[in-house]
């Protein structure tokens, strides 16, 4: 009788240590999956904060030259909030006649990424805003 309830005391102890070896691994794949989550949020909102600076920087070189010159070469940031970030802007111009004004629209798309695409660190962000130079 008492080797049987060795071996049964054998079979739980297994059974218990399979148990809580499973609930452990999983704890850990949850912590890595909620670690990424929320590095990916904080890349995300770098890359919106990104993307604004180069709607701005396209913004002032439009309105300062008075042109726009479709696709300038991309900003890398070498500043400490935003190392790594690509951002390429896009500019578009266009003159519209308002009574005897003109007034030139300019239409921006900024681009913010890093990382490599198709990758889990990728992250991009696009921002598109239109403005108008004041009139002469």
């Amino acid at each position: 009788m008492r080797r049987n309830q060795s071996a049964f005391t054998l079979i739980t102890t297994l059974f218990l240590l399979v148990v809580l070896s499973v609930i452990g691994v999983y704890i850990l794949s949850l912590r890595n999956v909620q670690q990424q989550t929320v590095v990916s949020g904080l890349q995300g909102s770098r890359a919106l904060q990104a993307a604004y600076s180069g709607l701005e920087w396209g913004i002032y070189r439009a309105i300062n030259n008075s042109t726009c010159d479709g696709s300038p070469p991309p900003l890398d940031f070498s500043s400490a909030g935003l190392t790594g970030f690509r951002v390429n802007v896009s500019c578009r111009s266009s003159l519209h006649q308002e009574g005897a004004k003109p007034i030139t629209v300019y239409t921006f798309l900024a681009i913010a990424e890093i990382g490599e695409y198709g990758q889990t660190n990728y992250i991009q962000r696009r921002l598109r805003m239109t403005v108008s130079a004041n009139p002469p």
